[in-house]
């Protein structure tokens, strides 16, 4: 299989596959399950990867609101999201930029 990245995938660090068609996800061949906000988030991450993304922006773009101030929400997503990831053995790929936000290097 080519590694090169193609319209339908985005390649993140540690191994980190994204097809977007097939809405899969996976860690050096290995399938991680994600659920569709997860997914989201994920994506967001690697499409402006090297960029933080704060908390308001991605409820904005994935569950269509502000925090207003309730973050929880966004965090316990993220949380989620970076313990399957590190399961999978991807390490710790989503770096939390305190009070600022969140971002794939």
């Amino acid at each position: 299989p080519s590694s090169l990245p193609t319209d339908d995938q985005l390649l993140g660090p540690q191994g980190i596959v994204m097809r977007l068609r097939s809405h899969s996800v996976t860690v050096a061949n290995e399938d991680v399950p994600l659920t569709p906000k997860e997914f989201a988030v994920l994506r967001l991450l690697l499409e402006r990867r090297g960029e933080v993304i704060n908390p308001d922006e991605l409820s904005r773009k994935i569950w269509g609101y502000e925090t207003f101030g309730s973050r929880n929400f966004v965090e316990a997503h993220v949380s989620r999201l970076r313990s399957k990831l590190t399961r999978a053995g991807a390490g710790d790929v989503i770096t939390t930029m305190r009070g600022v936000g969140y971002m794939v290097r």
